[in-house]
């Protein structure tokens, strides 16, 4: 039946469980309870799988808000969930911001990335693709040559490392999407679309001829944990960061091993 204020007025409070009177409105009803009459809304929709789950929602409360008045916000949100439901049927069109948000609270942390290595895609994105952000991925795989022009800009403007690293960023965040967010995103080989600048390889490593040199300079160091330290890092190849962090809880003697959870 169509509820009216009267009629939900004559309404007896629930002696025990509560009970719900329904209106023609399909999903909109009053729930009865031992104290409160409750305008309710409640529909079914479809989630991403196609299954199907109840949504609910209180409108407010009578006679704090008549049946009119809570008819037409039920009407309004069963809509609302409805149009939510079918966009939500249509392929995802991801952003690059959207990727990037979904890459750093779920792949990064499971792989164990530093907070450095985090901060670092942060500031590629903040500084060379701020403008991108609202941008759907699909964009970019119809017109390629947005992504060249962007890293021969970069080039000019930061230099040919800041240019690299801003192409490796963009790469790994779109394979991130085409893999694990959108199937349908097409496969483009940004390797070959970025026409990627000379990198020097850093040649400031010492050869067997350079190693007196360097132990004599060692002698001269008067601090002798810091002597230690240096040593420790020629003789482990490890990177001296990663190193000041071990503690003696790492160090495992019958296996001969240093094994150092952070980072």
């Amino acid at each position: 039946m169509e509820l009216t204020d009267r009629y939900i007025a004559e309404l007896p409070f629930a002696d025990g469980a509560s009970y719900a009177a329904r209106d023609d409105l399909p999903g909109f009803f009053v729930a009865v309870g031992k104290r409160k009459k409750t305008f309710t809304v409640q529909c079914d929709v479809r989630d991403d799988l196609g299954r199907r789950r109840t949504k609910k929602a209180v409108i407010g409360m009578f006679p704090d808000i008549t049946v009119r008045q809570a008819r037409a916000k039920a009407k309004a949100t069963i809509g609302q969930w409805q149009t939510a439901a079918r966009f939500e049927e249509r392929r995802k069109d991801w952003t690059l911001g959207e990727a990037w948000e979904h890459m750093r609270d779920f792949e990064l942390p499971r792989k164990g990335s530093r907070p450095r290595t985090i901060e670092g895609y942060e500031k590629v994105l903040r500084v060379h693709m701020s403008d991108w952000l609202a941008v759907p991925l699909r964009k970019f795989a119809d017109k390629p040559h947005l992504i060249e022009e962007r890293h021969h800009q970069i080039s000019r403007k930061s230099g040919p490392y800041a240019a690299n690293g801003y192409g490796r960023a963009f790469r790994r965040l779109y394979r991130y999407a085409q893999a694990k967010l959108d199937r349908e995103l097409p496969l483009v080989q940004w390797s070959s679309v970025i026409t990627w600048n000379q990198e020097e390889r850093d040649k400031s490593g010492m050869g067997d001829e350079d190693l007196p040199g360097w132990f004599a300079q060692l002698q001269s160091v008067p601090n002798p944990v810091r002597r230690e330290f240096h040593l420790l890092t020629l003789l482990s190849g490890s990177r001296p960061d990663a190193l000041s962090k071990a503690r003696w809880s790492d160090l495992k003697l019958k296996r001969r091993a240093l094994d150092i959870p952070e980072p």
